[in-house]
């Protein structure tokens, strides 16, 4: 072999070396997108430890798809994490066409757990909090995922360590207790009073209860302010 082949053929070897990977299958390419926008999606609510597993059902390949230059995909948005799609665009070619992936979704992620037993009517503390691994069927999940979605909330009922807590089993804190100290501020033509009384039922902010003067024994409707206070209940203007 001369010189001049030995060269020739050097630089064919170093040309294969360098030639440009074959494009990836489409079904790679959309599951590959739907996994990111899922964990965007979830990332965006808080969600902990995230893991998504996409196992697209099958398609037709088409090899002019794989090949576009300027493909644009887009995801479908949708709560549904069980079954997704991603759609692939290709508008520069002659024919402008769409291809659709349709995909089995699974998702897990680390919801909010009891690290202890919890009694009925007692606001959650971080202390009571602890996260367990589950599978989610959709975003708009009734699973509580976020410690702060938790902490300060009264249970309904009787928990259990372990559990894993649904929205429904949680309910705001009463702002004010049955008998409790409540203040009742009368405000009247820019004049401002404020009584003491004691609460005669559990009251959240907007609720409306009764309100005892300890001395006079007399009772008053008021509703429950955000700050615990009360404003009792406007009179009726007199008729005469």
């Amino acid at each position: 072999m001369t010189r001049i082949s030995v060269i020739a053929a050097c630089l064919l070897a170093s040309t294969r070396l360098v030639a440009s990977p074959a494009p990836l299958p489409l079904a790679t390419t959309l599951s590959d997108a739907l996994r990111r926008q899922i964990l965007a999606d979830t990332h965006e609510r808080g969600w902990r430890k995230v893991s998504v597993d996409i196992t697209p059902l099958p398609m037709a390949e088409d090899d002019a798809a794989r090949h576009c230059k300027t493909p644009v995909i887009r995801i479908p948005p949708s709560d549904n994490l069980l079954r997704r799609s991603a759609v692939l665009q290709c508008t520069q070619s002659a024919s402008p066409y769409t291809v659709t992936l349709w995909a089995r979704v699974k998702v897990s992620a680390q919801a909010v757990s009891l690290a202890s037993d919890v009694a009925a009517g007692t606001p959650l503390t971080p202390a009571d909090l602890a996260g367990s691994d589950t599978t989610l069927a959709t975003l708009a999940t009734e699973t509580v995922m976020r410690n702060e979605d938790a902490v300060g909330f009264a249970s309904r009922h009787r928990l259990k360590q372990g559990q894993i807590l649904l929205k429904r089993m949680l309910d705001q804190p009463y702002t004010v207790a049955r008998g409790n100290q409540v203040t009742v501020v009368i405000k009247e033509e820019g004049v401002e009073i404020a009584l003491e009384g004691t609460a005669l039922d559990n009251g959240r902010t907007g609720d409306w209860i009764r309100v005892a003067n300890p001395k006079t024994r007399k009772q008053l409707r008021a509703r429950v302010n955000a700050d615990g206070t009360a404003s009792p209940a406007p009179t009726m203007p007199d008729q005469g």
